[in-house]
């Protein structure tokens, strides 16, 4: 119960989206600050939710595209800040060899499903990508 109200505490248990997948309090927090446009968003942020759903649901050719474009916004975006970690500057350029290699992928990918080494670098391409957003994330304010 709520002290302040006299109603079942409702703040801090997991809610449920329509599909009934329970969304934790904080990312809760983390959704609404995003549209309240408190936080700021990356461009390459869209594009690599899209390239996560696309990959989960076996659709290669736009995984490949969509990792493409993700990695070049992500390699100018989190490239251009002034405060870098050196761990962020490291992510940073991981993420720039990697597009080279993903962009010669996503080329293929407009004509024809990508081989299994590309497949393989455009999961690595997504993964390392979503792991230097996690570590911007956990760094503190978003920049």
């Amino acid at each position: 119960m709520d002290a302040r109200t006299d109603q079942p505490d409702r703040g801090r248990r997991p809610r449920r989206t329509p599909k009934g997948r329970q969304v934790e309090p904080k990312a809760l927090e983390e959704m609404r600050a995003l549209l309240g446009a408190r936080e700021q968003t990356l461009a390459c942020e869209e594009p690599s939710l899209a390239a996560r759903a696309a990959l989960d649901g076996g659709r290669m050719r736009s995984a490949a595209i969509l990792t493409e474009a993700a990695l070049r916004a992500a390699v100018a975006e989190l490239g251009s800040g002034d405060s870098h970690s050196a761990d962020m500057s490291r992510r940073v350029a991981e993420l720039a060899e990697l597009h080279t290699t993903v962009a010669r992928v996503a080329e293929t990918a407009l004509l024809a499903e990508p081989d299994e080494s590309g497949r393989a670098a455009v999961r690595k391409g997504l993964e390392r990508l979503e792991a230097a957003l996690r570590a911007r994330a956990a760094s503190g304010p978003w920049r």
